[in-house]
């Protein structure tokens, strides 16, 4: 982090924001956690899909083609695939809350521009 001195009295940081290399991009579809016995914040991000089933058995029809499922494996309806997980305290939930609040305010915004333009919701 580097200081620099605006005119005036007026003190200002400069971050400098680096991607390693195995950045990962999440699609999140939302979390679950709590606190930890220290007291900070646990969040563990999850994505959700349909369960692939562990195996299933088809029927082959005579143009030897697969026909209707006759057995399936399958032990849950929705998996729910935990991407990454965070843990901060308050004072960073609080950064987070307002962020989140800007930018829910941003593509609302933008949801009503689309909308006038478009006659439909984008979201």
């Amino acid at each position: 982090m580097d200081r620099e001195n605006e005119t005036g009295n007026q003190e200002v940081f400069t971050f400098k924001y680096i991607f390693p290399a195995d950045l990962r991009e999440l699609h999140v579809n939302g979390a679950y956690g709590g606190l930890a016995p220290d007291g900070t914040i646990r969040m563990d991000l999850f994505s959700e899909r349909q369960a692939i089933p562990n195996s299933e058995k088809r029927v082959v029809k005579s143009d030897k083609t697969l026909g209707e499922v006759i057995e399936e494996d399958k032990k849950y309806q929705v998996v729910r695939i935990v991407q990454a997980c965070i843990v901060f305290n308050a004072t960073t939930a609080k950064s987070f809350v307002n962020w989140l609040k800007d930018r829910i305010a941003e593509s609302e915004k933008y949801q009503d521009e689309v909308s006038k333009l478009t006659g439909k919701r984008t979201d």
